[in-house]
């Protein structure tokens, strides 16, 4: 590429943007100082000032940033400057500063920036795209490239496992504390009582104790002017900020059912703390997803409590998710109250009962979609009577008893055979086999460095090779995950067995039901407009894991 594509004609002096990042793992490195935006900066400046084509223009910061994404507001800034013309030459300490992200990296060296005609420097890596167009897509700038890519892998690796300790340890690691709470200034990973805020949290469970609902407790909480926990935060100056909240609105946020549900439901009141409930999809993307519920990491007793637990456990089972008094003058409760949700606006149903009794005196009771009794136009009746409900909710308990009952003797004719037995032993020796072929072939990959590094082999075949061995690297990887859920598996069915049958031990089937015979087997029913019905059993996750168990070890029903 020759000189005079970078040159504009008008002007002799390239216009500089010095780029300048540190993330929250580089912080707690050792040499967190060679790396600090104010070392980053005065190296910058005195190369700047060593070269008389160069003259500074502006500065471009990204302190806390990771390099593997680059939706960086400093960099995003310096970007449109580019495009602005506004400067037209990149310098930063190193690559590292730069990205540690391979792929993109390699897109803006050797794409978008020839392309817009940008002039890049890197000095510690001696790259210069306007004295040396070759320096920025060179072997070693590639490998360099590579090397930062899997520092920023195994940094995040090693960060994560940092934290899964303080997890265990019953260490809270969340950058924000729930309402009601505050940070040990002594310990930052501990929860001391804010009172201000301890004194509204108990005050909601206190009306959720007296049977008030979500929506009786938010409307007490607004007709007195508490501040919401965003509102609270803003008056002590803390960060309040989310997708919902904002400078603007902040003051308009009253406390409503979401609120007050999310309080209700949070066991971290009861003194007890649940971390790891969400985990990043990759160290390169910012997008979480939700950890499966037995991964979860659960401590407790780790900081002062709010609420009892037997306060907190009445109000998950027996008020908040499932009973509504029916305000009647005999205060009975109406038998499917909670349990049901309406299948299209997924609100709950509301209990009923005629105007005119029926002959033997009896009133016809049914239930009503939520929405609809509020607005008929907002959603259908989704009406059914609770006779017929009645009839369908004893068969489908019935039918899981025999279902069960079964399942429960085929799995004792599995346990029994003694093929099963000798399944574990197995499947640790697959997977210690596999283990040590990944060692080797990490062995091998090592070795590729050293002999392209001696000119044994070409650097595209270091590549090939190279790219080769993480192929079956992660094969084998993945085949060791489906060994390790298969193993997890064996450990687990024992368990969920015993949790199975305690709950069918020795079960008649039903002629009769009630609320307590509700509350032990179903969690929620949902009704759709043709009458048609869905039952969410409490224990279907583990019935169902129970049964791909069964049907995958068909084999091993016949008796050895």
């Amino acid at each position: 590429m020759s000189i005079s594509r970078y040159r504009n004609e008008n002007d002799t002096l390239f216009k500089v943007g010095i780029y300048l990042r540190l993330s929250q793992e580089d912080k707690i490195k050792k040499d967190t100082e060679s790396n600090s935006i104010e070392n980053q900066r005065r190296i910058i400046k005195k190369y700047i000032d060593s070269n008389e084509d160069l003259v500074f223009i502006s500065e471009y910061v990204d302190d806390g940033y990771s390099g593997t994404s680059f939706n960086r507001p400093g960099f995003q800034e310096m970007l449109k400057d580019l495009k602005k013309s506004k400067i037209d030459t990149i310098i930063v300490k190193d690559l590292s500063r730069f990205g540690r992200n391979y792929v993109e990296v390699g897109r803006f060296l050797e794409d978008t920036f020839p392309t817009m005609r940008v002039r890049f420097i890197s000095i510690i890596d001696k790259i210069d795209s306007f004295k040396n167009p070759e320096s920025s897509s060179s072997m070693l700038v590639n490998f360099k490239n590579l090397i930062n890519d899997e520092y920023a892998r195994d940094i995040s690796r090693k960060i994560k496992s940092v934290y899964r300790i303080k997890q265990k340890k019953g260490e809270y690691i969340a950058a924000h504390v729930p309402f009601g709470y505050r940070k040990d200034p002594d310990n930052k990973y501990h929860l001391l009582i804010d009172m201000e805020g301890a004194k509204i949290v108990k005050l909601i469970f206190e009306l959720a104790l007296n049977n008030k609902t979500a929506i009786q407790i938010a409307d007490y909480l607004n007709e007195r002017k508490f501040p919401t926990p965003s509102q609270y935060k803003k008056q002590k100056g803390q960060s309040y900020k989310t997708n919902i909240v904002t400078d603007e609105n902040i003051d308009e946020i009253k406390w409503n059912p979401r609120i007050i549900s999310n309080i209700l439901r949070n066991e971290i009141y009861t003194g007890n703390l649940i971390q790891n409930k969400k985990n990043k999809i990759s160290y390169k993307l910012k997008k979480r997803i939700d950890v499966e519920k037995e991964d979860w990491i659960r401590v407790e007793n780790t900081h002062e409590a709010l609420v009892s637990k037997e306060d907190f456990k009445w109000i998950q089972e027996k008020y908040y998710s499932k009973i509504i008094q029916i305000r009647r003058k005999n205060h009975d409760y109406a038998l499917f109250s909670g349990f049901l949700i309406c299948n299209d606006c997924h609100r709950g149903l509301y209990y009923l009962e005629s105007r005119r009794p029926r002959k033997d005196g009896s009133r016809l009771k049914y239930y009503i979609c939520g929405t609809n009794k509020v607005n008929s136009k907002g959603c259908t009746p989704h009406r059914i009577k609770e006779d017929d409900l009645i009839e369908i909710v004893r068969k489908s308990i019935n039918k899981q008893i025999k279902l069960v009952t079964k399942l429960n003797d085929d799995l004792e004719l599995i346990s029994k055979n003694k093929k099963l037995s000798i399944k574990g032993d197995i499947l640790l020796e697959r997977k210690n086999t596999l283990s040590e072929s990944i060692n080797q072939k990490m062995k091998l990959k090592q070795s590729l460095y050293t002999d392209w590094k001696e000119e044994i082999i070409t650097f595209e075949d270091y590549k090939n090779y190279s790219s080769s061995y993480n192929n079956e690297i992660l094969e084998i990887r993945e085949t060791i995950k489906i060994i390790d859920k298969e193993l997890e598996e064996l450990d687990n069915i024992p368990n969920y067995q015993v949790d199975l049958i305690k709950l069918f031990n020795n079960r008649e089937l039903f002629k009769k039901i009630d609320r307590d015979i509700l509350f032990k087997f179903i969690e929620c029913i949902y009704i759709f407009e043709d009458k048609k019905v869905e039952i969410v059993f409490k224990y279907q996750d583990i019935y169902q894991n129970l049964l791909k168990y069964v049907k995958k070890n068909k084999s091993y029903l016949k008796p050895a």
